[in-house]
């Protein structure tokens, strides 16, 4: 059994992670600094991990999580649009930072892989929908170009250092763990709070923007084939996401008959750095990793409710 390091265990992404790998009987150690993630999440099999309380910006404690590792899942980050425009440098220092001491940790300790939770924030606003990984960058965000840069560093390892590594380029992921009181919060988890009350449901602009909704289920699966499959190597970038494109106006309508709800739509307007249509082309990552998607949305949706 091998030993792995996630970064930002403790949140909705790492958390799930985490609990796959410690279902498949690996070693799991948590780097966690708890600013966003709760320890509530790991509350079924902490007592199977080794936690430790630390930030990724801090490269002596990544050094001394990195010891002894064979494979790092890094979700360690600043993850939210409107913070990173708000605090453009304090996402810079976590995201792309705390990915670089991550490489020179894991390269001074020879770890053999590292998979890296990218965004497709990356792409922008691009025409080409759904999107490949060949799209040219056009980063619309702090958040995006901190994103964008650390995948750059990733692959100068690659190049000059010869470091396995895949990057995500996550789409909108859902599932259980998600916040729905957040402002932040992932806006299906969001909305099905307010559909239960019966509470008005705010959009963002005219709401004929689209989203690629993944869900956590089929998000850790792939992450599970990335990291242990020693036949990846080298450095690959893939999509990971439904392949499903859905306006938001569309997706309250659903969670709405979902929940029967009487909950109504207001719009207000649309924010900065959100980017209008967004869809994944899937192939690369089906053909790679032999994957597929899950439970559809409505499925999931249904379970959620």
């Amino acid at each position: 059994m091998a030993k792995i390091l996630v970064t930002g265990g403790a949140g909705f992404i790492g958390s799930h992670i985490a609990e796959k790998m410690v279902g498949l009987g690996h070693d799991v150690v948590i780097l966690d600094d708890f600013s966003t993630g709760k320890e509530e999440n790991l509350a079924g099999f902490k007592d199977k991990i080794k936690l430790i309380k630390g930030d990724v910006r801090d490269l002596v404690t990544v050094r001394d999580a990195t010891i002894g590792i064979d494979y790092i899942s890094h979700h360690a980050a600043q993850i939210y649009v409107p913070v990173s425009i708000d605090s453009p440098r304090d996402t810079l220092e976590v995201n792309t930072k705390g990915t670089l001491n991550l490489l020179i940790a894991a390269k001074e300790n020879n770890v053999k892989k590292i998979t890296f939770a990218s965004s497709s924030a990356v792409y922008g606003d691009t025409e080409n929908i759904p999107v490949k990984e060949d799209e040219p960058l056009q980063p619309m965000s702090p958040y995006a170009v901190s994103k964008a840069i650390s995948e750059y560093y990733i692959e100068v390892f690659n190049k000059l250092y010869g470091m396995n590594a895949v990057i995500f380029r996550y789409f909108n992921v859902f599932g259980e763990r998600q916040d729905p009181l957040s402002p932040y919060s992932g806006v299906i988890s969001r909305f099905i709070q307010l559909a239960k009350k019966n509470e008005t449901m705010a959009i963002y602009g005219d709401g004929n923007q689209t989203r690629d909704f993944i869900n956590i289920n089929s998000l850790v699966e792939a992450n599970a084939k990335a990291l242990l499959d020693d036949g990846i190597t080298g450095l690959e970038i893939m999509n990971l996401g439904s392949g499903e494109e859905l306006t938001i106006n569309a997706l309250a309508e659903l969670i709405i008959k979902a929940n029967k709800s009487a909950s109504k739509i207001a719009y207000s307007p649309a924010r900065d750095g959100d980017i209008y249509r967004s869809c994944a082309n899937t192939e690369k990552i089906k053909t790679k990793l032999r994957w597929k998607v899950g439970k559809t949305l409505l499925e999931k949706i249904t379970e959620m409710c």
